[in-house]
């Protein structure tokens, strides 16, 4: 009798071990749970595996634009956030293992493989300006040092500056510890048969090659329009550009010839004008250019200035198109 009433406490202090820990699971409390789990197997588990997933299964991907998505290539997530664009890009945050979209209570986030891959010819983004101008980069927080084991991508792009109209583009996988056998819903991979990351994107390279210094060889024009918006409300346009190189400097790459058809909004101006940020979105070699071509389709004539002449690069505001001619009439 003694032998049945201790293998009877035994069987309930294991049950009740378990239904602790789905409990804590259920609630969140993931990081208490793992400690509850990992005694639990240590005791009277079998066998653990490493493997890996993209976490397509697990991700609340934040999808800001018609061109953003992802896809699973041999355990690796590649995720692509397209800016739109607008008079600025977009920002947001993808999460993995969530509260919504955890692991199993069994299986443990051992490690993260982020791999942000940025345009061809340039470098990690910088932080922008005010209003996020010209902004573009990516950052992966949290995972296995986060109690919750949730993984966090905060990325913004931009449509502004050096990096305007560039998808965002990163990878993305998970080495996961789970018991023998367990199914996670989702493809595994052998971590150690495929150790880089499958993803390819256009016009892109990553950052642990060397790639050129923005706006040495390459850049783009900038600055600010001036219209009279005499209404109450915001209006839009669409600034139309044309021009080309007259002397480049030594060894500038990109294009020659300019021709581009940028939106922009407005708000009411008053007698002050309504001005606003523009940024052409193609890469131009560096040099002398010749502004040949300068309005605000449907809301201004030609520019009166024509030709002039300006230097790439310029930062913000280093074009001026004033089109009112002096204060706008009220």
């Amino acid at each position: 009798m003694t032998q049945i009433r201790g293998n009877s406490k035994s069987f309930r202090t294991i049950l009740f071990l378990c239904i602790f820990t789905v409990i804590l699971s259920l609630q969140g409390c993931s990081g208490i749970g793992n400690f509850f789990v990992d005694a639990f197997q240590r005791l009277f588990g079998s066998g653990r595996d490493q493997v890996r997933i993209s976490g397509m299964n697990y991700i609340e991907f934040d999808k800001k634009d018609s061109g953003d998505g992802f896809t699973n290539k041999d355990g690796f997530l590649c995720v692509i956030h397209n800016p739109g664009c607008g008079i600025t890009g977009n920002n947001g945050e993808d999460k993995f293992f969530s509260l919504n979209k955890q692991l199993p209570a069994t299986a443990k986030l051992e490690k993260v493989e982020f791999t942000p891959f940025w345009p061809a010819g340039l470098g990690p983004g910088s932080g922008g300006t005010i209003g996020g101008w010209g902004s573009f980069g990516m950052q992966q927080k949290g995972g296995p040092t986060d109690p919750s084991q949730t993984v966090l991508v905060d990325w913004n792009n931009a449509c502004q500056g050096t990096f305007a109209g560039r998808n965002l583009d990163y990878s993305v996988s998970f080495i996961v510890s789970v018991p023998h056998g367990m199914d996670l819903g989702e493809q595994t991979f052998d971590p150690a048969q495929q150790t880089e990351s499958s993803c390819k994107f256009d016009g892109t390279t990553t950052d642990t090659e060397t790639p050129k210094t923005p706006g040495v060889n390459s850049s783009g024009l900038s600055g600010t329009v001036r219209i009279c918006n005499a209404g109450i409300d915001g209006t839009n346009g669409t600034l139309h550009l044309e021009g080309a190189l007259t002397t480049a400097v030594s060894g500038a790459q990109g294009t020659d010839k300019m021709k581009e058809d940028i939106p922009l909004q407005f708000q009411p101006s008053g007698s002050a004008g309504s001005v606003t940020p523009f940024s052409t979105q193609q890469i131009y070699k560096q040099g002398t250019w010749q502004i040949t071509s300068a309005k605000v389709v449907g809301l201004t004539g030609a520019y009166p200035n024509l030709p002039f002449t300006t230097q790439l690069p310029g930062g913000p505001g280093s074009t001026n198109l004033d089109f009112t001619g002096g204060r706008c009439p009220l």
